[in-house]
């Protein structure tokens, strides 16, 4: 029996999920497929309630500048999922998106989720995402970053992006920054392809969520060594860890 598969996404965006015109447009993406749409909502974890499009709007509408940690929740298959958002006065105008399934997936079921990431990609205006995949019984080894699926917003902001996952999506503004970086990529011969919106993403196979955890992890490390030279990765080190020497945040999201 094939292992199973969990997706782990996360989406840095630039859109403000509490204007209720972008939060209404993310929702909608979610609503498109009655095997993908949530059945339940809560305003913070634990809390689940069935799903209602207004009711959300209106909880963040009236959530004052604090705001809410809304979660999307669908219970039923054959896409069971957890979605949350997070935004607070140290992001700036980052707000991260996480998408989190639950109970595995066949490999080969995985397509709308995937499809439904891209949308949301091409639809907000994101910074920089990943899409993180994990098949039942992987050696740690072989995670494409040991600490978790998801970048913390704050230490993104100070050091910059620090690992390509599964599937990575490069926004505008980063490639940007690297001009080369996109050059370099296609030099890869990995499967690239530029969204709507001028995010560039890109896979370390031709269908990833099949792929071997081992060639995943090989093909991370090669191009990691390759984007180092842009200057837009993070530099790890043993004590601390710097920005790339090309590395600024977005406008409006430094403090102080």
């Amino acid at each position: 029996m094939p292992a199973s598969v969990e997706l782990r996404a996360q989406l840095l965006i630039g859109n403000d999920l509490k204007n209720p015109d972008e939060l209404r447009k993310a929702l909608r993406l979610f609503q498109t497929s009655p095997d993908i749409q949530p059945t339940h909502w809560g305003a913070s974890p634990g809390l689940r309630d069935p799903y209602d499009e207004a009711e959300i709007l209106a909880a963040v509408a009236n959530a004052g500048e604090e705001g809410i940690v809304p979660t999307l929740i669908r219970t039923r298959r054959p896409y069971r999922y957890l979605v949350q958002w997070y935004a607070d006065g140290e992001a700036g105008i980052l707000t991260s998106l996480q998408l989190e399934t639950r109970g595995g997936l066949a490999a080969e079921t995985t397509l709308p989720l995937l499809d439904l990431i891209d949308d949301l990609v091409s639809s907000l205006s994101v910074e920089w995402g990943h899409v993180d995949i994990r098949i039942q019984g992987q050696q740690p080894g072989t995670f494409m970053k040991p600490s978790g699926s998801y970048d913390h917003v704050g230490y993104y902001l100070r050091v910059g992006p620090t690992a390509l996952f599964a599937r990575t999506y490069f926004g505008p503004r980063l490639i940007g920054l690297a001009p080369s970086a996109e050059a370099i990529l296609q030099r890869t011969g990995l499967p690239l392809r530029t969204l709507p919106n001028g995010t560039v993403r890109v896979d370390l196979a031709t269908e990833p969520w099949k792929a071997d955890p081992a060639t995943l992890k090989a093909a991370q490390a090669s191009t990691h060594l390759l984007l180092q030279s842009t200057g837009l990765l993070a530099r790890l080190g043993a004590r601390s860890d710097l920005p790339g020497i090309a590395w600024l945040p977005p406008l409006g999201s430094m403090q102080g």
